[in-house]
């Protein structure tokens, strides 16, 4: 586009990898656990209206997500998320002259003794003036779910509230 508020196919695909990063490092507890790392890595980089359809279906505000995300520190000892095939799906500008960017990736959790988690995710994510990038809503869906001992399906997550 030709907005001095789009960002290039690389930033966002560096965005993408920067965020799937830090999650899965906040779930294997591999960086400090305090409020200003969560934040700065993670909470600041949704906008104030940001939703998330979970891969069992629930729609969730930015507020629980960041709850469900707090619980989940250093719960998946080990894990390693990888990020592949990003695209950019569509671009467009809206009234205001935001950049609206609809991509998809395929996130692949591993873990020791787990089977592989693979989700397909389709984010829609901002360019904001200052030319920074924000995520305004991520649909997350199974390819691969989480499986139980004897390869049941795992049950899917709850909407919790936890603090630092």
């Amino acid at each position: 586009m030709s907005s001095s508020s789009s960002s290039s196919p690389q930033a966002l695909d560096a965005e993408v990898r920067r965020l799937v990063g830090v999650y899965g490092a906040w779930c294997a507890g591999t960086v400090d656990r305090n409020r200003e790392v969560f934040e700065a890595q993670l909470g600041e980089s949704m906008s104030n209206d940001f939703y998330i359809i979970m891969p069992w279906g629930d729609v969730t505000s930015k507020e629980d997500f960041i709850a469900f995300l707090k619980f989940g520190y250093g719960r998946q000892t080990g894990m390693e998320v990888t990020v592949e095939d990003f695209k950019i799906l569509q671009e467009f500008e809206t009234k205001d002259h935001t950049t609206l960017t609809l991509v998809s990736y395929r996130e692949m959790q591993t873990e020791p003794k787990k089977s592989d988690v693979i989700r397909q995710t389709t984010a829609l994510m901002e360019t904001v003036q200052d030319g920074s990038i924000q995520w305004r809503h991520i649909h997350l869906s199974w390819t691969q779910p989480p499986q139980e001992e004897g390869g049941a399906p795992a049950s899917g997550g709850k909407h919790v509230r936890a603090s630092f």
